[in-house]
């Protein structure tokens, strides 16, 4: 029962964070590419390049949000499967 609980538990929190990006719900990907953006920029900051950022890395970028939105659907997937196994643990 021990593992299947906690295979439980791990698929649900995963499932959950991975869904709230995924779907975007109160701009959780938008602000990952936000705090993306600040990092990067704090980087290039911390090196002392005063040179402007690369080009991926520039506004607007379609790619971050999209990229961070998939990543998500990726980690909801796994926490589905997570779930699953967990249940069947459970039941076994």
């Amino acid at each position: 029962m021990g593992i299947g609980a906690f295979l439980l538990a791990c698929g649900l929190i995963s499932t959950t964070g991975g869904a709230l990006v995924a779907f975007d719900v109160r701009g959780s990907a938008v602000a990952l590419e936000r705090r993306a953006d600040a990092n990067a920029l704090r980087d290039r900051l911390d090196r002392g390049s005063l040179e402007p950022a690369p080009i991926l890395m520039t506004r607007p970028s379609p790619l971050s949000r999209t990229v961070f939105r998939c990543l998500g659907a990726a980690v909801a997937l796994c926490g589905i499967a997570l779930t699953v196994k967990g249940l069947l643990e459970l039941t076994a």
